[in-house]
């Protein structure tokens, strides 16, 4: 059995929003005890036990990691320590999505016979998109196979007219197609693993049949940046997940029109 009490101390602190300082405080303890305890250096004495997993509303058994999961603190704690196992940023990434569609599998019995083949890593070409409302909020879930959306509406400010105008100036700049072509230039070579490198003017130019002229004035549109560390001028865009969240938006509309939304 392997002791995680340093590791969800810290976790379950943070998932709080508390500093080290403020939790000495509600514990009446030193600060560097709190340093100590979640570093392993040292553990909390036995008679406070009770009082930190009442604090944090878990046990004392899944305080230390010896119960399997039984709350969304632990939960969190479990998620965290595997995905930190996870070295490869692609790797990383695929797992994030995979849990994400299993937990969005989870909320329809409809899509419950994904699970398996998400956790063999076996995605298919299935999309779906689920609407859910309760009484004073709701929700969206929207995935395709290459990316997915997940949003409350449970805390979301009223929309004004200052958002607004930021919506409608967003989308104007990305509403052209020469536009629309760099950025997905710029995707495609964050894709194929070489985004620190950036992409020059030329590049560009061959990657989208523009000329120099057109993908300078596209790339007044978007948030662009120099690569400075480059002996060549070579650009890339600070946001590069815009096209997947684009492709979301037109997924997510071609089933509303459709009326194929649950």
């Amino acid at each position: 059995m392997t002791i995680k009490i340093a590791e969800n101390l810290q976790m379950l602190r943070k998932e709080k929003g508390l500093t080290q300082e403020q939790l000495a405080e509600i514990f009446g303890v030193t600060n560097q005890s709190i340093s100590k305890w979640e570093l392993g250096l040292s553990c909390p004495d036995i008679t406070m036990l009770p009082k930190i997993a009442e604090f944090y509303s878990v046990t004392i058994d899944e305080l230390i990691g010896y119960e399997p999961i039984t709350s969304i603190n632990n939960i969190y704690i479990e998620l965290h320590s595997y995905l930190k196992s996870i070295e490869d940023d692609g790797e990383l990434i695929d797992a994030v999505y995979r849990i994400c569609r299993l937990t969005g599998s989870c909320t329809s019995n409809k899509k419950s016979d994904i699970a398996q083949k998400l956790i063999d890593g076996k995605y298919g070409n299935n999309c779906a998109i689920m609407q859910a409302y309760g009484e004073e909020h709701g929700g969206v879930l929207s995935h395709d196979i290459n990316s997915m959306l997940v949003s409350s509406f449970k805390d979301m400010e009223k929309i004004d007219i200052t958002q607004i105008r930021k919506i409608y100036r967003t989308l104007s700049n990305l509403c052209n197609m020469n536009v629309l072509k760099v950025l997905v230039a710029f995707f495609e070579n964050n894709n194929n693993g070489i985004r620190d490198n950036g992409l020059t003017v030329d590049e560009l130019s061959k990657m989208t049949h523009l000329t120099v002229d057109q993908v300078y004035e596209a790339m007044n549109n978007l948030d662009v940046i120099i690569n400075d560390k480059a002996n060549d001028e070579r650009w890339f865009v600070t946001h590069i997940d815009t096209i997947p969240l684009l492709m979301l938006i037109v997924q997510g509309m071609d089933f509303f029109r459709a009326g194929k939304y649950q």
